[in-house]
């Protein structure tokens, strides 16, 4: 969510610079299945052809939930309405390369790797924050500043922003 909003912004040739605590992407997959509204959301972004190079395509997606009830819709109902009546199906972590390697062929993009949000700084005119790196504490000014990192969020925490969701009491 983060690298996709940034790289949104800098495509409107928004300044932008992303803060992450992490060395390097998160290579765990956590998403592996990309739904006609994502699918729309990469289109809009001018990276869905990048995706359809890496992903497989799908059209019946099954859901199983703990009570034993099997859910399943075939996109190709959509087809009439829409050209994103498939799924793409590959990690988050490849998706989320491919938007970092477009992200950083943009002017005035940049990322802090290894660089840990601390806390909001008082600040009338600008956004400003303070980060830990390896060299140190360091205070970064900006206009905005775009909480992605997370339902654990520590930028929403700071600001006193909460988190309106819940947790299904089911694993499925």
């Amino acid at each position: 969510t983060g690298l996709l909003t940034a790289f949104g912004l800098a495509k409107q040739g928004v300044r932008v610079t992303v803060v992450e605590e992490r060395t390097t992407l998160d290579d765990s997959p956590r998403a592996m299945v990309y739904l006609p509204s994502s699918l729309k959301a990469l289109d809009d972004l001018g990276l869905l052809e990048d995706a359809e190079k890496v992903g497989a395509r799908g059209h019946a997606f099954t859901m199983r939930f703990a009570s034993g009830y099997i859910g399943e819709l075939d996109h190709r109902v959509l087809q009439e309405h829409t050209p994103y009546y498939y799924t793409l199906h590959f990690g988050q972590h490849v998706l989320a390369k491919l938007i970092l390697d477009r992200f950083l062929q943009l002017p005035n993009t940049s990322v802090l790797w290894g660089t840990r949000f601390n806390r909001v700084l008082d600040n009338s005119d600008r956004v400003a924050i303070e980060v830990s790196t390896q060299a140190g504490e360091q205070r970064l000014d900006a206009d905005w500043l775009v909480a992605a990192d997370g339902a654990r969020s520590s930028v929403r925490k700071a600001l006193d922003i909460e988190f309106e969701g819940f947790t299904w009491p089911d694993t499925f």
